[in-house]
């Protein structure tokens, strides 16, 4: 009896998992042409769906609670349509079309009015779409869009500014040049069928860009756009707190004249792999320390297979926490210390779906198990991965994940629909990646086959690797050879590369033992931040929920050990980055059962994050303090752990610029250590000063445990318990160190010199005397004035950098007024200048603004600074770093009211002496020749 209602049971899952959710669209009687579509369970949003009578196809979303207005639209135009002669029009094009239009001439009239309405604009170039986009203060929603639409309707394409924009493109290519990833997709093109777009260059730079024999750059824009930007290739996505049938007529009057009927039709595309090609392995000489295989497998991806996620399904096979998988077995086998799999777009119906293997010294040897074993994984998952049961676990979670968000939509999932609305059938927008609507076991048992070691490229990368070719773009180092190809039974395998590996060896994955109901909404929490707990070892305390009804719940909780300890800030990250490493398995069974889990260093200790909508609470909690309780590694692991925290350090020279000069001004501040003296300590490595740092570590310390919406009392009370046996290792309660960060009392300016050349960088920061709701309302006006005029002039006008930013920023409690440029035609000392003659014009623009102007600034920024609180996932992490940092549970009303109360005359004085005074900050320049 109990089987036949489990069956009954596991039928009704699996008619609502393929049935119940996405056939029910329909139209509305007041408005015929709008197609309501339906939605997850909780999400707060209602979604309309029309088609214009030019064709293009728009997704509407009405949310009353948004504070921002935002809309998106992708081209079906991309890198591939690029001129053969021309390579990265489609990405110059992008760059380009902001730059006026009929109705709006001005080149930054588009931009000069997002930013003077709270708003901001982006937009990127794939290869068969391009996506714009931008978001504005709701009452600016109307202008906005018109002058969006604007630029698809008539863009004029100014020819003086051709030359000068591509310029940005250039430092944009020089910005990423060492990015591994860029410089391994670009090698990985080599091999790439040449009639197939995907081998084109896709971004471009000034060597590229260029008038062509009888051809200039101006008029092959201005043909890119004539052969390929149309209605008919144009999806849009707007949300706004307006009503369906308002945005439905906004949207209407906006893009209705956007011309049709594109001049070019859109190419076929070709396979974008012959048999040979995907016979080949590949030797790519990397830049950082990096010792890796990658298996790719060319995959075509039918429609009926996007339905089912058969691909995420699959990646979903391999990372699944799973003590009888691949993963397991190779590190038991000393081969490997990480397996991940990913997807890898190449058209709209093919992938290569990768296994990048992170190698030991040793796995360097045993390159033909670690195939080998893959082969046999694969085995298993061609003869068992069809399973319904197995299919309809993943689904289930994917089910689940969709039903549990009640997240108001941000920029991001904004922009991802606008891709869905472009090419997907309006049933399938919301859902398209995020729930399975088909399931039909025969196509995907037919649809795995296509993994085989007969169809399978093979990369290596390593800063050793002997080759052969130099890629012309990136300046590649790389070699291309024949693989031995596997072609023993169906399955692709060689006999005697099987023989090692036992029938039952290794197993498909099971359910994650954290995964439960969704968590229970009570009544009895309170509806104010409430100590739970307070003793000199441990503080608790409860903040309420901004939205009370979803379920949502957040636990963080911070171990703040004795950072005055000898080399606690050298010893404390490679701690927590083994911590990590020893909480693998529990990690990837949170995350499998939707449950976000994060350990991070701190500089006064660590901080562990818990959150999500339901989950085995008392379960996880007690697996990590188990964990926790008792950090210990084996010899191999601590090896390997060391080992690529090493190889971290030495990579920092290859990190880009912005992330360097970050470092090393926190360096300079003493928030950080020295790199340089990292790098020393750690060639100096001892254990044994290691495990005494660890075992000393809870002698001296404190736990405050912040707990955040649907946790109840009997949830935070077995924490308690659980949490006992790592309280028991406290001797001695840590004097309560402020995590608050106190300035230099004098101006810091670092010089230092890069030794890999290249630009110039400066990173300021214009800190206030004081630290109060009314200086950091002063420093978040500032920022929101300067934003767009610092990029305007020094990036769009003067074409210094691809990276140009001003803005309000924070720093461990601290606000303060930041900039960074990264140049390749001035050196620090001349962006210093630069940045001086930007503040002495800035100060100049305050004393001239209206009393309108000033306060239609304010009210775009109340908008921008009440986003946050419009979701639980956002509004917990503002909440928890408010108390970490000393402010008041009620901090944002403070500050709200102290920008309500700031008159243009106070602010104006406040803002001239900030600029005034000296900044704290890092000027890097390429090292001399004459540096030592």
């Amino acid at each position: 009896m109990k089987a036949k209602a489990q069956l009954v049971l596991v039928s009704f899952v699996v008619i609502c998992l393929f049935g119940c959710q996405y056939n029910g669209v329909h139209s509305t009687s007041s408005q015929p042409d709008l197609t309501i579509l339906e939605k997850g369970r909780q999400d707060p949003s209602s979604y309309g769906y029309l088609t214009l009578n030019n064709g293009l196809k728009v997704l509407l979303i009405s949310d009353m609670q948004q504070r921002k207005a935002y809309g998106s639209l992708s081209a079906a135009a991309g890198y591939f349509q690029d001129p053969n002669d021309i390579p990265g029009l489609a990405h110059l094009y992008e760059h380009m079309l902001s730059k006026g239009s009929i109705n709006y001439p001005q080149a930054a009239e588009y931009k000069a009015f997002l930013a003077a309405s709270g708003g901001s604009s982006n937009a990127s170039t794939s290869g068969q779409r391009t996506n714009y986009y931008f978001q504005v203060n709701q009452q600016a929603f109307a202008p906005a869009l018109a002058r969006f639409a604007g630029q698809f309707i008539a863009p004029l394409l100014p020819a003086e500014l051709v030359y000068k924009e591509r310029h940005a493109v250039e430092a944009e290519f020089r910005m990423k040049y060492r990015d591994n990833y860029r410089r391994k997709r670009e090698v990985l093109r080599t091999l790439v069928n040449q009639a197939h777009p995907y081998r084109k260059f896709s971004t471009g730079n000034l060597q590229t860009l260029k008038d062509v024999p009888n051809l200039s750059l101006h008029q092959a824009l201005v043909d890119f756009g004539k052969d390929y930007y149309c209605a008919e290739r144009m999806g849009a996505t707007l949300m706004a707190p307006l009503s369906l049938a308002e945005m439905a007529k906004l949207a209407k009057q906006a893009f209705s004249a956007v011309p049709s009927h594109c001049a070019k039709p859109l190419a076929h595309l070709p396979a974008p792999f012959s048999q040979n090609q995907i016979t080949k392995q590949l030797a790519i000489k990397t830049l950082r320390s990096r010792n890796r295989l990658m298996l790719s497998f060319p995959l075509a991806l039918p429609e009926h297979a996007r339905k089912m996620l058969a691909s995420d399904y699959l990646e979903w096979l391999f990372d699944a926490a799973n003590t009888q998988g691949l993963e397991a077995y190779l590190q038991q086998l000393g081969a490997i210390s990480h397996l991940r799999a990913s997807q890898q777009t190449i058209d709209n119906q093919h992938i290569l779906f990768n296994l990048e293997f992170r190698l030991t010294k040793q796995g360097s040897q045993q390159i033909a198990q670690i195939k080998a074993a893959t082969l046999s994984y694969l085995e298993l998952i061609r003869q068992q991965g069809a399973s319904m049961s197995l299919f309809n676990q993943f689904a289930r979670l994917q089910r689940a994940d969709y039903d549990r968000d009640s997240k108001h939509l941000g920029s991001s999932r904004v922009r991802a629909l606008a891709d869905q609305t472009l090419f997907r059938a309006p049933q399938y927008i919301l859902l398209d990646g995020r729930v399975a609507t088909e399931n039909n076991v025969s196509l995907l048992a037919a649809w795995l086959q296509q993994l085989s070691g007969a169809r399978m490229l093979q990369i290596r990368e390593h800063k050793s690797l002997r080759t052969d070719q130099i890629e012309p773009i990136y300046q590649t180092r790389y070699q291309v050879s024949d693989r031995d190809v596997l072609t023993s039974g169906d399955a692709g395998l060689a006999a005697s590369e099987l023989a090692s590996i036992p029938r039952g060896t290794m197993t498909l994955p099971g359910s994650s033992p954290y995964f439960a109901r969704a968590n229970p909404i009570s009544a009895e929490t309170p509806d104010s931040p409430t100590r739970l707990l307070d003793t000199a070892a441990h503080t608790a305390l409860y903040i309420p929920a901004v939205k009370s009804k979803d379920g949502y719940l957040a636990m963080d909780f911070y171990f703040d050990s004795n950072p005055a300890k000898p080399d606690f800030a050298l010893l404390n990250p490679l701690f927590v980055k083994r911590l990590n490493h020893q909480l693998r398995t529990v990690i990837r069974h949170a995350h499998e059962a939707l449950i976000d889990l994060k350990l991070t260093a701190t500089k006064q200790g660590m901080k562990l994050s818990v959150a999500g909508y339901g989950g085995n609470w008392p379960l996880l909690m007690a697996d990590i303090t188990q964990v926790l309780t008792h950090p210990s590694l084996n010899e191999s692991d601590r090896r390997l752990t060391l080992k690529y925290f090493k190889a971290n350090l030495d990579g920092f020279a290859y990190d880009r610029l912005s992330s360097q000069t970050l470092y090393r001004l926190n360096s300079a501040l003493g928030l950080s250590v020295v790199h340089e003296d990292r790098q020393d300590y750690f060639a100096h490595f001892n254990e044994q000063a290691y495990d005494e740092f660890v075992s000393g570590y809870l002698q001296t310390a404190h736990l405050t445990s912040l707990y955040y919406g649907a946790v109840t009392e009997q949830l935070w009370r077995s924490n308690n318990h659980t949490l006992q046996p790592l309280l028991s290792k406290v001797i001695e309660p840590a004097t309560a160190h402020s995590a608050i960060w106190t300035p230099p009392h004098h101006a810091l300016m670092e010089q230092v010199y890069s030794a890999n050349g290249g630009d110039s960088a400066i990173r300021l920061m214009y800190i206030p005397t004081t630290n109060t709701p009314r200086s950091d309302a002063m420093i978040a006006m500032a920022g929101a004035l300067a934003r767009a005029p610092f990029f305007h002039q020094l990036r769009t006008i003067e074409q210094l950098g691809y990276s140009v930013k001003a803005r309000a920023l924070t720093k461990y409690g601290q606000d303060y007024l930041g900039f960074y440029v990264q140049s390749d035609k001035l050196n620090s000392a001349q962006l210093l200048a630069r940045v001086e003659e930007f503040n002495g014009w800035f100060s100049d623009h305050v004393a001239h603004l209206s009393e309108e102007e000033f306060n239609q600034v304010k009210a775009n920024l109340v908008s921008e600074l009440q986003q946050p609180y419009i979701n639980n996932e956002s509004a917990s992490g503002t909440l928890v770093y408010n108390y970490r940092y000393g402010r008041d549970a009620d901090y944002q009303q403070q500050l709200l009211q102290a920008l309500a109360q700031m008159s243009l005359a106070s602010f104006e004085q406040q803002v001239n002496a900030l600029l005034q005074s000296q900044p704290s900050g890092l000027l890097l320049d390429p090292k001399p020749t004459h540096q030592p």
